[in-house]
């Protein structure tokens, strides 16, 4: 998506001649390349624009196999459910140079178990905070430290980071035919706390040190799994991320925890 040109690649423009610095605009969405085309007129960008293509970005092909320097992405939701985030990046990925760069660089989703009525709280604060940053009319808040600095909270039980999307992801994972990436199975704890419900945590490294946590974008609230099977304590689960349809991660319980079978057996 073109999103990401204006806040990105227009700040780049006061600083690099046109014959240092060229960009190529991919869209589906014919909307969007015009509101693009209309910004890059009103400045007088012309001629930083190698090629505005109206695309599926999951299909797209550079003319003759041209590789780029950067890669800049942004067609997600948190979670990387429903939006292709992982089939874009699976594939502007192989248009990069060897030591070209992605954006975001990295995107961690891991699966926790947690307080529903803690979260909601803290989804609160950080509306509150976040709102408060974004208000011109006000003083300037330098401080947008998330609510949480990481996973760790006495009401929240960490299970594991599942799946990570960097340009190397297509080395990284095997893909089945029907657009699967099966990941490790997990395990839940026994006993399993009440009232703990499971999520999916997104954390968002943009480049180098630069990173969103917990409850610091709309892109990194807590998000429910797509069609959840029901929590057994000690359940093992097996994981995939599905990347066709309704892009997210899936989970299916793959065995009946062995204190379940004992309790059968002794019925």
């Amino acid at each position: 998506g073109t999103g990401p040109f204006a806040p990105l690649a227009l700040l780049q423009t006061p600083f690099f001649g046109s014959d240092e610095v060229r960009f190529t605009l991919i869209d589906i969405h014919p909307a969007a390349l015009a509101c693009q085309a209309q910004i890059i007129s009103v400045l007088g960008l012309e001629p930083y624009i190698e090629a505005t293509i109206q695309a599926d970005a999951t299909q797209w092909q550079p003319p003759g196999g041209k590789k780029y320097h950067i890669a800049v992405a942004e067609v997600m939701e948190r979670g990387l459910i429903t939006e292709p985030q992982v089939a874009v990046t699976q594939m502007i990925a192989n248009h990069l140079r060897s030591d070209g760069f992605l954006v975001p660089e990295r995107i961690d989703l891991s699966l926790c178990l947690m307080c529903p009525e803690a979260e909601q709280e803290r989804a609160e604060q950080s509306r509150d905070r976040l709102g408060e940053y974004f208000d011109l009319s006000g003083d300037s808040i330098t401080d947008i430290t998330p609510v949480l600095g990481d996973s760790a909270a006495p009401d929240r039980i960490f299970i594991d980071r599942v799946f990570s999307l960097t340009k190397s992801v297509a080395a990284d994972y095997g893909i089945t035919e029907t657009g699967t990436i099966p990941l490790p199975a997990i395990q839940l704890p026994d006993p399993l706390p009440p009232g703990l419900a499971l999520r999916v945590l997104t954390e968002i490294t943009t480049f180098g040190n630069f990173a969103l946590g917990d409850y610091a974008s709309g892109l990194t609230f807590p998000e429910p799994l797509v069609d959840p099977p029901p929590l057994t304590p000690g359940g093992s689960y097996a994981l995939g991320y599905e990347t066709l349809g309704v892009p997210g991660l899936r989970l299916s319980q793959s065995e009946v925890p062995r204190s379940n079978q004992r309790d059968e057996r002794s019925n």
